[in-house]
């Protein structure tokens, strides 16, 4: 699921949610591995460089910590170019 904007002609903000579930799990353990939101930008700066930045979250749930061994939050983070000629 997605939500989308353009608060500029060069510039477009999104948002992104994703609900992640496992078809295999432990024995006890919730089929519910966890969630994701990202958040990030499409700027085009000029008609040759495009940046994207993007924040991501990821909250586990019971079968992500299974899997990890903990239900600590994951960050991540990323930055996209892309120059055409």
């Amino acid at each position: 699921m997605g939500i989308h904007a353009q608060p500029l002609d060069n510039l477009g903000a999104h948002v992104l949610y994703f609900n992640y579930n496992t078809r295999e799990t432990p024995a006890g353990v919730g089929d519910h591995f966890g969630q994701e939101v990202d958040v990030y930008l499409d700027w085009a700066v000029t008609d040759n460089l495009w940046v994207s930045p993007l924040y991501g979250l990821f909250i586990p749930g019971d079968g992500a910590e299974a899997t990890f061994g903990n239900d600590k939050l994951g960050h991540y983070f990323q930055l996209l170019a892309v120059v055409t000629f």
